[in-house]
């Protein structure tokens, strides 16, 4: 899966893997990370794990309990994602 680099915070470069057009996944790769920042390229976007609705071209910083992964769906595309990620 090809690594998009989508910006550099505090020095950091930012990565997500893209699951084509409307998904990106930025994976948590520090250990013991209780929250993870995420660039979120132009438009809007939804946390496919809360429903939350975000503006893009901006950082968002979200909290990383086990088992979650930041992973963010263009709003246009949310109507026919949610089901799949519904728990």
């Amino acid at each position: 899966m090809p690594v998009l680099v989508v910006g550099v915070l505090r020095g950091h470069v930012l990565q997500a893997a893209p699951l084509g057009d409307a998904l990106p996944v930025h994976p948590v790769t520090e250990p013991g990370a209780a929250t993870w920042e995420t660039y979120l390229p132009e438009g809007r976007w939804v946390d496919v794990w809360s429903g939350d609705e975000l503006a893009g071209g901006a950082v968002t910083s979200r909290d990383v309990p086990i088992g979650i992964i930041p992973v963010y769906c263009r709003a246009g595309s949310w109507p026919a994602m949610r089901e799949i990620f519904a728990t």
